[in-house]
């Protein structure tokens, strides 16, 4: 659990240190989505090839308001995939992006929510994975 609390706080400070909380939590409820909602593949999850521009690129926090909010954020996350009783802000989406580019993949998808800068996805051709318990 220690390790997806540290990957988690990674991915949210690398992809969203700026953004709202909700925000922060949403990147890591996608992340937890594509994860099978394992805590244990959340690290795999996040360094497979092509997924997170941040990984292997960035060096070790800086901010360290930002570092503790983005630590927050994972184990607000990490909550609500074991309890479900938090807000799914991700809104059921499996992908997104920063507002300001606008990836290939996304063509294919349904927006769901747009929190601060990024969208929020999932993909046209299949229900989203409830958060539902």
């Amino acid at each position: 659990m220690i390790e997806a609390i540290l990957c988690l706080s990674l991915n949210a400070y690398h992809e969203a240190r700026s953004e709202p909380i909700q925000a922060q939590i949403a990147v890591n409820q996608v992340v937890l989505r594509r994860a099978g909602f394992d805590p244990r593949r959340v690290c795999k999850e996040i360094r497979r090839p092509r997924q997170f521009s941040w990984v292997g690129r960035v060096g070790k926090p800086r901010d360290r308001a930002a570092w503790r909010r983005a630590q927050y954020a994972a184990r607000v996350a990490l909550l609500w995939n074991s309890a479900r009783h938090i807000s799914d802000y991700s809104a059921g989406a499996d992908h997104y992006h920063a507002r300001y580019v606008r990836p290939r993949w996304a063509r294919g998808m349904l927006r769901v929510t747009t929190i601060g800068d990024h969208h929020f996805y999932y993909e046209t051709a299949r229900r989203p994975i409830s958060s539902a318990a």
